[in-house]
């Protein structure tokens, strides 16, 4: 038995991305429990670990909404919702911290607690469902932020030694069904992939597009079975997890 059956993928197909009926809102709330299960069995892995990657720091915003949301002026954040997701990043000091020295956000001078979504900013590890597949997704930046991704770049444009010991991090991905994804544009990481071509590759991203790692898996995919999806998803973090330290911009704060 597959941990996320038809129902689940169902969920966002046309044209259910744009409504947000009380039948359609249903359908989401039941991916979402998934994910919090998925969550619930992963989270104790990740204490253990002792990495600086956290949760949202709303309970309510582990997994990404159900719901159509709306700023303050009225405006809604998205206007339609093709895929949930549950996800792992920055801590709420961390975030706090970037806020306060600018960071780069498009929602500068909203509260945290009023503009949820702050999280969805930066960096992070997440467990992605849609119509057609699940993902584990190192998702180094949307297309409303840009300062994790400017840092980076910033990082490996000026330094050899940093491109070096990042081409060494992604390695460990190679063959595993990987790939690097700037604005749906896809580069596999196979062992053919020399440093040059992954650096050319990576100097096309910039604001405005989605970038990040990628292993996706299709709905009968036996890897994301009810027996098989935990340590597969243990693995993906064990792999990601140094890549995610080496690409997301954080001060190191004392807890």
């Amino acid at each position: 038995m597959q941990f996320f059956q038809s129902i689940h993928y169902k969920a966002f197909e046309d044209p259910k991305p744009r409504l947000d009926d009380v039948p359609t809102r249903r359908e989401r709330e039941e991916v979402k429990e998934k994910l919090l299960e998925l969550d619930e069995r992963l989270w104790p892995f990740i204490q253990n670990k002792n990495w600086d990657l956290h949760r949202h720091r709303q309970v309510e915003h582990y997994v990404s909404s159900t719901h159509f949301v709306f700023l303050p002026d009225g405006r809604p954040i998205v206007n339609f919702i093709d895929g949930l997701w549950l996800h792992y990043g920055k801590s709420p000091e961390q975030l706090d911290f970037v806020k306060l020295i600018g960071g780069g956000y498009d929602y500068k001078g909203y509260d945290d607690d009023e503009y949820y979504n702050a999280f969805y900013l930066h960096t992070r590890i997440q467990f992605y469902i849609n119509a057609k597949v699940f993902r584990c997704w190192l998702l180094l930046a949307t297309d409303k932020n840009y300062y994790d991704r400017s840092e980076f770049l910033k990082k490996i444009r000026e330094k050899e030694k940093e491109r070096d010991k990042f081409y060494l991090l992604i390695k460990s991905l190679f063959d595993k069904k990987y790939f690097y994804e700037i604005n749906g544009e896809r580069l596999d990481l196979k062992s053919s992939l020399l440093k040059e071509n992954l650096m050319k590759f990576i100097k096309k991203d910039k604001h405005g597009y989605y970038s990040g790692i990628v292993k996706e898996y299709t709905p009968d995919d036996m890897a994301i079975s009810e027996s098989n999806i935990i340590a597969e998803m243990k693995t993906n973090l064990e792999l990601l997890y140094l890549l995610y330290d080496f690409m997301a911009w954080r001060p190191r704060l004392v807890y």
